[in-house]
């Protein structure tokens, strides 16, 4: 009814900025199909989700485009885990997960990941993980 094409016509400018940013993602992402979970989608990976990157591009006609200068660049860390046994320190445990969430995590081209070599080095240089006990390697 009446009520039903009100609804469609005031969506309609809303709908249309969306689409325009997914399909700006895409281009800029490389995707190839976008799928919309509401319709019939089974089984989708949550490390596929784009919801996040369509508002961030949406947020854009609300603020800056450009950083501002000053403004902190965001850097991603993933620590080394703690191998808490000799089997998992024997099968390397802690830098295959370390490796395998660089992995994940890269996918998101926003972010700056500092590298596994600069985390090493600054665990080292500041005498982190010596002599830690369960409280803080658990934190």
């Amino acid at each position: 009814g009446k009520v039903e094409q009100k609804n469609d016509e005031l969506m309609a400018p809303l709908l249309n900025k969306i689409n325009e940013a997914i399909s700006k993602i895409a281009q800029q992402e490389g995707f190839t199909v976008i799928l919309d979970l509401s319709e019939n989608v089974f089984y989708a990976s949550s490390e596929l989700d784009l919801t996040d990157l369509v508002i961030d591009e949406l947020n854009l006609e609300y603020g800056p485009q450009t950083l501002p200068t000053g403004e902190l660049k965001k850097y991603i860390v993933i620590l080394p885990f703690r191998e808490e046994n000799t089997e998992a320190a024997n099968a390397d445990l802690g830098e295959r997960c370390q490796d395998e969430l660089y992995k994940v995590v890269s996918i998101f081209s926003k972010f700056k990941f500092i590298s596994k070599i600069d985390v090493k080095s600054e665990i080292i240089k500041r005498h982190i993980g010596v002599n830690i006990n369960d409280s803080q390697a658990r934190l």
